[in-house]
């Protein structure tokens, strides 16, 4: 039989540290460290320069926007941006800040929250939806009415849901939203001082394998 191909599977390998050092293997090996019942995932990957090639999961990332977006169209959809990451193992904000990459493999929870203001006199509404790889993942609109403004106060709301993902290594997701009236903004609150608050994000971004 001709034009047959073979390749090398995985192969699993348990001990109680980390493989760095003392773990050999191929791109695709993984290994578990267990212990203390830690249960740490590591894998072998190619083209990594430190810790022998072995990175550990599971993979997370959380990110934030300390900027206010707005949008100069009621009929065009724009990405949503991130600026700061709090922690990130395995899932970092893109070139394009808008974009979540996951650098390996998986099923993800992905979940946001978005601090929505309207300077409008009426109600306005809102939708957010997700996109991976630049489509849209269908079924994944989410629509919020924001509240008109009222005694000198602009109206707001904070939004938040989640989905659960299938993703390739590197494929990034973006969130994208479009409102009714560019009077609606993502809005970052300055922090409180009577009483002491911290800093409200126009945008809170966790993606987390699961």
């Amino acid at each position: 039989m001709t034009g047959v191909q073979t390749c090398a599977l995985p192969i699993f390998s348990t001990g109680t540290g980390s493989p760095q050092t003392v773990v050999t293997g191929n791109p695709g090996d993984i290994y578990i460290n267990t212990l203390g019942g830690l249960s740490t995932l590591w894998v072998k990957q190619s083209g990594q320069n430190t810790a022998n090639g072995w990175v550990d999961g599971p993979w997370y990332g959380s990110f934030y926007d300390t900027s206010t977006q707005s949008i100069a169209s009621t009929t065009t959809a724009y990405p949503i941006t991130l600026n700061s990451t709090a922690f990130a193992n395995g899932v970092i904000i893109g070139t394009t800040t808008s974009q979540i990459v996951a650098q390996y493999p998986g099923l993800y929870n992905l979940q946001f929250s978005a601090q929505l203001d309207n300077s409008d006199v009426a109600d306005q509404d809102v939708q957010i939806w997700l996109r991976q790889n630049g489509s849209d993942v269908a079924a994944s609109t989410g629509v919020v009415s924001v509240p008109s403004k009222h005694g000198g106060v602009n109206g707001h709301t904070i939004v938040a849901w989640n989905y659960i993902v299938q993703a390739a290594a590197n494929d990034y997701f973006e969130f994208y939203w479009q409102s009714s009236s560019t009077n609606v903004t993502l809005k970052t609150y300055a922090a409180g001082a009577s009483p002491t608050t911290p800093v409200t994000p126009s945008m809170i971004v966790t993606m987390v394998q699961v």
